[in-house]
């Protein structure tokens, strides 16, 4: 299956047609909506395995319609959608199918009280993603679906609350010495989902479905408490190794304003998992927050993170502390960073620490925005009562959007990063380089023509990986409009 992520929003234009439309509310005060659109979509990518020495092209489309139903009153709302994505691999000949419904309910009580509840269900009916056992783990991993890299981080790295955008350079540089230090069966459940069984036009077919119901009470001028509780499970209908799971939590928060300077917040959330091939964990995680505003355009703010999960043969302690500082130079630009330290306490693994610097520029114009940031890590792990440097890294990112004319918009972005790793006194270094872009153009009222190109260039000392470039463009028509009113 190929790596492009499903898109849940496709057409963010829809809510600026439908501004447009004068609102009429019926003498009940309620208003309803029914809204469709639907998308056409053609991506071609020119390197599907993420390698050098494997180069296989492909190219897919997709047909995604959605119905939303909104009605509003006065003090209550709710939207009901249903998104289904029918796609057909041209390389493999065969198709694949996304079924997601979802649900946003709010109502407010009184003045002060807002409950909510908001849900999806989404069934995945896709083709296998191809590896071959005989690759690294670093390789089979970047060749597997969104289930299976999630399940395998599970396994290999419980600390983390999997983000691919966020966590995937390190995932891949510390993998293999995390599968290394893993147990005999961590082991044995890693390979079996990093190695698919059934051939070519093998499915695999699941359901995740996740509901949360909140309760905010406002008991002063920004101040509230907020009680929540979500249900979340995951069910896998294939011989796939992933997993079935549930999951229960519970959460608390208190937000309070001390003043016109000071706001904290404090928060606890309890997590308890479920699962039928691996032990059931449960985590706690109390959280802090301390908020001073040193003038109306400058802010500061400290937040400490605990997080204990528990496994029953494995577990860890992961903090994380950080201080920010924000400021609103004009209504135009703002600056932000923060220095943020993490230690690791892990009963399986090596303990680690690191720290992160981050900073960020952002800038508005007339026609369209400027945004770049930097970030640099250096992290360390123990070994034998002592701290070694572990890794080190730094990436800048660029992303700029401008409306060129009334119908037509666009966007570019670029970003570079190289990631330094010591494993037993080898060094491996990670070079990364991404480009793209896209425009869009709008027309007769309801359509709307993009194209995007993005270009990727990995390389890297590691002998589990491959250097490699990547192409992908997407040509997609799409068209929103909106139904009936009453």
């Amino acid at each position: 299956m190929t790596k492009r992520k499903m898109k849940k929003n496709t057409l963010v234009f829809l809510c600026v047609l439908l501004s447009g439309v004068p609102a009429q509310v019926s003498a009940s005060g309620r208003q309803t909506v029914l809204a469709g659109s639907v998308e056409l979509e053609n991506d071609y990518d020119s390197n599907i395995y993420a390698d050098h020495s494997g180069r296989t092209d492909e190219w897919n489309t997709m047909v995604a319609p959605e119905l939303r139903l909104t009605t509003t009153g006065t003090a209550d709302s709710l939207s009901l959608a249903y998104s289904p994505e029918f796609s057909y691999n041209h390389r493999r000949d065969d198709n694949e199918l996304v079924h997601d419904l979802a649900v946003d309910a709010n109502r407010s009580l009184s003045s002060h009280w807002t409950v909510g509840l908001n849900g999806s269900y989404t069934y995945y009916d896709n083709l296998v993603f191809e590896s071959d056992a005989a690759l690294s783990i670093e390789r089979r991993f970047v060749r597997a679906d969104d289930a299976t890299q999630a399940e395998v981080v599970r396994l290999l790295f419980p600390e983390l609350q999997w983000d691919p955008d966020v966590h995937m350079p390190y995932v891949i540089s510390q993998i293999d010495q995390r599968y290394q230090q893993a147990s005999a069966s961590v082991q044995s459940r890693v390979d079996s989902l990093l190695t698919p069984t059934g051939g070519n036009s093998a499915r695999q077919r699941y359901w995740e479905s996740e509901v949360e119901i909140s309760s905010v009470y406002e008991f002063a001028e920004n101040s509230s408490i907020t009680v929540a509780y979500a249900h979340e499970r995951f069910d896998n209908r294939t011989a796939q190794a992933q997993a079935d799971r549930e999951s229960h939590i519970p959460s608390i928060s208190v937000a309070y304003q001390f003043s016109p300077q000071w706001r904290g917040e404090a928060g606890y959330e309890w997590t308890k998992e479920y699962f039928d091939t691996s032990p059931n964990s449960e985590t706690h995680n109390p959280h802090l927050r301390l908020e001073y505003r040193v003038n109306p355009s400058v802010s500061l703010y400290w937040e400490h993170d605990y997080s204990h999960y528990d496994a029953g043969d494995t577990g860890n302690v992961d903090q994380t502390s950080t201080l920010g500082w924000d400021w609103a130079v004009d209504r135009h630009t703002s600056l932000e960073s923060s220095l943020e330290a993490n230690y690791l306490d892990d009963e399986t693994f090596r303990d680690e620490r690191e720290v992160t610097l981050n900073a960020g520029l952002n800038r508005l114009f007339d026609q369209g925005s400027l945004s770049f940031t930097a970030e640099g890590v250096y992290g360390e792990d123990k070994r034998g009562g002592a701290w070694w440097k572990q890794r080190r890294s730094w990436e800048l990112t660029l992303d700029a959007s401008r409306r060129l004319r009334r119908d037509v918009t666009s966007t570019a972005d670029i970003s570079y990063g190289e990631w330094q790793t010591w494993f037993d006194g080898q060094k491996t270094t990670y070079d990364r380089l991404e480009l793209g872009g896209d425009i869009t153009y709008t027309f007769m009222r309801w359509f709307a023509l993009t194209l995007e190109y993005h270009f990727k260039m990995f390389e890297t000392t590691s002998a589990g990986l491959d250097d490699f470039n990547e192409h992908t463009v997407t040509i997609t028509l799409s068209a929103a409009k909106e139904l009936m009113r009453w």
